[in-house]
């Protein structure tokens, strides 16, 4: 680990298109003339509600850059200001994709963040996956407990 890791938080092209079609096909499922009209209005109202919280939820990570340390320290850089941050241990590595959870040291409010292959270079992708890798065997060592 030689050099600190700086990034920005963004969604990529096919996360949001899953989510998109997450949302669009049980809409067109109560289209089916066998669902009763007021059935319809609250399964569109659950899907529309849903829909506006997962695009609060992207919006809230736009302008976000995470700053991470060699020496473990992270930094969350938001609109509102620098906040110390911890990645937590139960944060995932898959192949193609990176769900990063973390907690605000000083509010102790925990945020987390999908991020997927597309989004990054080749390069910056194998960083960051390395990184996450190592933070969390150094968590999981018997001396940190």
């Amino acid at each position: 680990m030689s050099a600190p890791l700086s990034f920005s938080l963004r969604i990529s092209v096919s996360l949001a298109f899953m989510v998109v079609l997450a949302h669009l096909l049980p809409g067109l499922c109560v289209w089916s003339p066998n669902v009763s009209v007021w059935l319809r209005g609250v399964m569109l109202g659950v899907l529309a509600c849903s829909a506006g919280w997962q695009y609060w939820r992207i919006r809230r990570l736009r302008g976000v850059r995470l700053e991470w340390m060699v020496s473990g320290e992270a930094w969350l850089q938001t609109p509102r200001g620098r906040l110390q941050i911890e990645v937590l241990a139960d944060s995932l590595d898959f192949d193609w994709l990176l769900v990063l959870h973390w907690r605000e040291l000083e509010s102790s409010r925990e945020g987390r963040a999908a991020l997927t292959r597309d989004a990054f270079s080749a390069e910056h992708w194998r960083v960051l996956r390395r990184r996450l890798r190592w933070s969390l065997a150094q968590e999981d060592s018997p001396g940190r407990r």
